[in-house]
C-alpha cells in the first residue's frame, strides 16, 4: 500500500513539475479581474496571464508607483490591453472602503494573493 502511494506522489510531482504554464483554454473576454499584490512575483504573473486571456485587469497595489511599473511591463507585449492600477492597502479599512467605492462590480473575478510576513 505504501509503495502505491509513494509511486502516485512521485508521478504527480513529475507531472506538475513539467507543466510550467496553465493549459486551460478558458478565455476571460468581458470580465474584469482584480488581482491583489500584483506589482511583483506571483501576483504580476497572474495578472499577465489574465491579460493574455482577454480580461480587463485591475492591479490592486499598496505602492501605486510599483503598480504602474508592473502595468507598463504587462502592457509592453500587447498594446491594446486594459490594465488599470488602483491603490489598495488591505491593512487599512479606509483604503478598502475607498477601493470598493471606486470599482464598479458588474462582472468581475477577484484573485486575492495572500502574502504572510
Amino acid at each position: 500500500m505504501l509503495v502505491i502511494i509513494l509511486i502516485s506522489v512521485i508521478g504527480l510531482v513529475i507531472y506538475f513539475s513539467r507543466s510550467k504554464n496553465c493549459r486551460s483554454p478558458v478565455t476571460l473576454h468581458g470580465k474584469t479581474v482584480i488581482v491583489t499584490g500584483s506589482n511583483s512575483g506571483i501576483g504580476k504573473a497572474t495578472a499577465k496571464n489574465m491579460v493574455e486571456r482577454g480580461a480587463k485587469v485591475i492591479l490592486a497595489c499598496r505602492d501605486v508607483e510599483k503598480g504602474h511599473e508592473a502595468a507598463s511591463e504587462i502592457t509592453q507585449e500587447k498594446s491594446q490591453v486594459k490594465v488599470k492600477v488602483m491603490k489598495l492597502d488591505l491593512s487599512s479599512f479606509d483604503s478598502v472602503r475607498t477601493f470598493v467605492k471606486e470599482v464598479s462590480f458588474t462582472s468581475f473575478v477577484l484573485i486575492f494573493k495572500c502574502a504572510l510576513f
